[in-house]
């Protein structure tokens, strides 16, 4: 019993290099991982390479539509307001945009959402009776795409300690 416990005390060593060894490619490889994976989010348009989101806002009295904007924080975005029957106007608070269109005319503004949270635009341009009621909303998430990375890299690793420890145990 002690002789078997004193062989594997100098196997120890030899399968701690080898869980080692199993480490940095597998935390390579998470990393190849994350970089596909933030890669595929920003090719549906979140980078500087490919442009900013184009996001169409249609106006009429007294609606936006779509009424709520979703984007992703770090994303730039380009708003383009068209008016569908008179003139309106769209501000959006936090990110000092500022559009007039007149129907048959568009306005384009582009901005970089770096910050979290819902934003409020509204109609700068009287309307109608109903004008101050003509509101929208921006919600600006987190970048998922990125702290997925973040989780894949970090667990990777984790586990295959795990593995190594677990196997080491058994044997």
């Amino acid at each position: 019993m002690l002789e078997r416990r004193l062989s594997m005390t100098r196997q120890a060593p030899r399968r701690i290099l080898k869980g080692a060894t199993l480490l940095l490619p597998a935390a390579l490889a998470a990393f190849a991982i994350g970089l596909l994976v933030t890669g595929a989010a920003r090719a549906t348009g979140e980078s500087a390479a490919s442009g900013p989101r184009e996001v169409v806002v249609e106006a009429r009295q007294f609606a936006y539509d779509p009424p709520i904007i979703r984007v992703t924080r770090g994303e730039r975005v380009q708003f383009v307001l068209k008016s569908m029957d008179v003139t309106h106007g769209l501000a959006l608070e936090g990110y000092g945009v500022d559009l007039a269109a007149i129907p048959g005319q568009e306005a384009r503004s582009e901005f970089v959402a770096d910050r979290e949270g819902k934003f409020r635009f509204r109609c700068t341009q009287t309307c109608g009776k109903l004008h101050p009621l003509m509101s929208g909303e921006l919600v600006v998430g987190p970048n998922r795409p990125f702290w997925a990375f973040l989780l894949l890299a970090a667990l990777v690793p984790v586990a295959l300690v795990g593995l190594v420890w677990v196997k080491g145990r058994a044997m």
